[in-house]
């Protein structure tokens, strides 16, 4: 039997902590759902230290699917080292925490074989839209990644996204420990290698566990910005450190809001723009200990769950 042309990998790197696997399931529960209308194999990978945890009945909720254990512990060591166990000429990546919606695997496999010039796309990330917390965290979290309609763009999403094979393969993450500077740098190559697209009809709806969630992902955030300015001017700031952390927050403060005035129609409803100004006051304060140790030099975040 001929192998599917099309791979996912889904990275379990945090089943191991919780000792249960609920998301893991919603995700292959959402994989089988897929209207895709051909067949497509599932590598489920995870950390070596799960695997004392993992029900074997878990591989049978989707079709072709198997799990793999690894001797890493961040998501994107697990992404890379899982490519070699996969067969297709497609392949998507998705973190376990952000199931696609039915038709995310079929719309972004069909764009890429309408466009043989395209070598990679990302589909659009949410947190849903049931609450108004959830609907004004998306947009300032995933936003960024937003145009108006299907088009090129210039960033590649980490958590869920379709990418040709050979691509993929010469574009691993780079050695940085911090996820957020690790995707950012490998985004940036595949910007200038190859030719990146956006869809924003393939949904895929992550995990939002409330403000504490928030609170990280944004100290993650601010980091990614002071690291990103240490590493650029080798830890040398003429000026000092206090006056480049003010200018980054500024910076972050307007992207903000080009990313909610270009952005909001796909994540959040008019009267929601109050709570949308708080809350990008709120994430000046999360950003700013996270924007502090990514500019004195640290390697990574300290007590981050992220990884």
């Amino acid at each position: 039997m001929a192998s599917p042309r099309i791979s996912v990998i889904v990275v379990s790197d945090y089943a191991d902590e919780r000792g249960e696997w609920t998301d893991e399931r919603r995700m292959l529960e959402a994989l089988r759902a897929q209207d895709i209308g051909e067949p497509f194999e599932i590598v489920l990978a995870s950390r070596e230290d799960s695997k004392p945890s993992f029900p074997p009945s878990l591989t049978e909720i989707a079709p072709r699917c198997r799990a793999i254990f690894l001797p890493y512990t961040s998501s994107s060591q697990l992404k890379d080292a899982a490519l070699p166990f996969t067969t297709g000429s497609l392949v998507a990546v998705f973190e376990a925490d952000a199931p696609p919606q039915p038709n995310w695997l079929r719309l972004l496999t069909d764009a890429l074989d309408r466009d043989e010039t395209a070598s990679a796309i990302s589909g659009r990330t949410i947190y849903g839209h049931d609450t108004a917390i959830k609907r004004v965290a998306g947009l300032l979290d995933r936003g960024y990644l937003e145009r108006k309609g299907f088009g090129p763009i210039g960033f590649v999403c980490n958590n869920g996204a379709l990418y040709r094979r050979e691509f993929l393969a010469a574009h691993p993450y780079g050695d940085e420990p911090n996820p957020f500077i690790s995707g950012r740098m490998r985004s940036l190559r595949m910007a200038e290698a190859g030719k990146l697209l956006f869809h924003p009809e393939a949904i895929a709806v992550h995990h939002f566990g409330g403000l504490p969630f928030f609170r990280e992902v944004r100290r993650n955030q601010g980091f990614n910005e002071g690291r990103w300015a240490y590493l650029e001017r080798g830890g040398r700031f003429p000026a000092g450190r206090l006056p480049l952390q003010l200018y980054l927050s500024i910076i972050k403060l307007k992207c903000d809001i080009l990313t909610s005035w270009m952005a909001a129609r796909g994540f959040i409803y008019p009267y929601d723009w109050p709570l949308l100004a708080g809350m990008m006051l709120v994430c000046r304060i999360a950003e700013w200990r996270g924007m502090t140790a990514g500019l004195s030099g640290r390697p990574n975040l300290p007590a981050t769950r992220y990884r």
